[in-house]
């Protein structure tokens, strides 16, 4: 598995530590990921355990993109512990 680069690092920095669910672009708007890469890097983090997203439908299954469904997302106790590391 290979490390989060910078730009997962500021994603997961952006989120609130509480593990609260978040809007996506509340919470991510700011960074000026472009739509397609920041879907992508969700999918990997989420993959990775270390945010959880739901989406328009319910919980994350593989698959969903922004485009079609990632909604709110936060961080994971093990993305909380991958920040303190």
């Amino acid at each position: 598995m290979n490390q989060p680069d910078n730009t997962d690092l500021r994603i997961l920095n952006a989120l609130p530590k509480t593990g609260t669910l978040t809007p996506v672009f509340q919470a991510l708007g700011h960074l000026g990921i472009e739509p397609g890469e920041l879907g992508d890097r969700l999918e990997l983090l989420a993959g990775r355990r270390l945010i959880r997203v739901e989406g328009l439908g319910g919980p994350f299954a593989m698959g969903m993109t922004l485009p079609n469904g990632i909604y709110r997302l936060g961080l994971t106790p093990e993305g909380r512990q991958f920040l303190t590391k």
